[in-house]
């Protein structure tokens, strides 16, 4: 089974940005093979920790997460089996709580072809 990707994002985009606590991207896969779990792999620059960064795909919560630090780090996440679609799917990026800040980039979406 071949592997493809999807480049969703490589700027950057804060968060909070201005009044707006949450960022929607929408992206379209092709030939997604819906029996297996993609990957989401993203960079996460925190600034005045603690914040709480949570990212929901199509609707469902895949990441809930507080960050404590401010070190810059990429992170992967095994998305659930049914959560991406083959088409069109929406990434919702969202600063929860906490007074910090942070920066999301270089969002990537892995994913077993059919």
């Amino acid at each position: 089974m071949p592997t493809n990707h999807k480049s969703i994002q490589d700027s950057s985009t804060h968060l909070p940005d201005g009044l707006q606590n949450s960022y929607e991207q929408d992206f379209e896969v092709s030939g997604l093979n819906s029996e297996t779990r993609p990957v989401l792999a993203y960079r996460l620059s925190p600034t005045n920790p603690p914040v709480t960064l949570q990212i929901d795909l199509n609707g469902t919560m895949i990441v809930n997460e507080t960050f404590q630090t401010t070190a810059s780090r990429t992170f992967l996440e095994i998305v659930e089996e049914g959560v991406a679609n083959d088409g069109d799917n929406t990434l919702t990026m969202r600063r929860q709580a906490g007074p910090g800040t942070f920066a999301i980039s270089d969002i990537v979406l892995l994913y077993s072809q059919d």
